[in-house]
């Protein structure tokens, strides 16, 4: 779920470990499962309701994880891919 803000935190320290054994590697990458199912928590719907597109909460919870790490490591990028359920 990536609007859950326990999960944002852990994606958010995991990477911030991964800088700091790698400080050089400045693009980081989250993405979604390889498989077809997305979640239906009501705050998910809501926002992919809201963009048409169950990318939707996924981007929602890329952004939030990509303000953590701007606040700590200012420069560094976070990366997705769009395919199956994020795909519009």
């Amino acid at each position: 779920c990536m609007t859950n803000p326990g999960v944002i935190a852990l994606i958010t320290e995991r990477i911030r470990e991964r800088i700091a054994e790698n400080p050089d590697q400045r693009v980081h990458h989250v993405s979604q499962e390889d498989w077809a199912n997305f979640c239906t928590c009501p705050r998910c719907a809501e926002i992919d309701a809201a963009e048409e597109s169950h990318a939707g909460a996924y981007i929602y919870g890329l952004n939030q994880i990509a303000a953590n790490i701007a606040e700590s490591h200012p420069g560094y990028a976070i990366e997705t891919l769009a395919y199956q359920f994020t795909r519009k």
